[in-house]
């Protein structure tokens, strides 16, 4: 797909000259996004023989941006399925989505909203005071606590007694980390 998040992907392969074959299956969106010049076609890339005509038997990458949880699920199994060569990069729209795409054997998987949450977080914390070094320093620990909290989590099952317990844990756990980290702030440098 070719909409607000798969935009920013396509668009930042492009400006670093990587070639990239665009499918998304709105004749509508085809037509606005191909008036600023992208090249974009038509298709549902659930369908094998599809990607294959597209050219996913000498591709490195699939990167898959559909603005449907289920379609994405279809896509990712599809592809691991009958292109295993190919690394399969997508997005989850929460928590539980992801550990769907994770099941089903996706390479990278990136949450939708967490970046974008987590800057403004981060600026959230300057705006209230806090150094930008430890405001991004902060940031950069919760996310990767959060990371692994995720894959942890998967282990069981959602909203599960187990499930809930070792999400409320983990949550402890982050407060304590970045409450002992501002006990011992780095010098505050900021650099070119």
């Amino acid at each position: 797909g070719f909409g607000r998040f798969g935009q920013i992907v396509g668009r930042l392969l492009m400006a670093n000259d990587i070639p990239v074959t665009v499918l998304d299956n709105s004749a509508g969106h085809i037509e606005r996004v191909r008036r600023f010049g992208y090249k974009v076609f038509y298709g549902d890339a659930e369908r094998a023989d599809l990607l294959h005509t597209a050219g996913a038997s000498n591709a490195r990458l699939l990167i898959v941006a559909v603005d449907d949880r289920n379609k994405t699920n279809a896509i990712v199994e599809m592809a691991k399925k009958h292109y295993p060569h190919l690394k399969v990069l997508t997005r989850a729209y929460d928590v539980v989505h992801y550990h769907e795409l994770h099941a089903l054997g996706a390479d990278v998987i990136e949450r939708e909203v967490f970046l974008g949450s987590l800057k403004l977080g981060e600026t959230a914390l300057r705006q209230l005071g806090m150094r930008a070094n430890q405001a991004h320093r902060n940031a950069l620990q919760f996310a990767r606590h959060d990371q692994l909290s995720i894959e942890q989590l998967g282990e069981h099952q959602f909203a599960s007694q187990l499930y809930v317990s070792e999400s409320r844990r983990a949550q402890e756990e982050v407060v304590e980390l970045l409450k002992e980290d501002s006990l011992h702030p780095l010098e505050d440098v900021e650099h070119d």
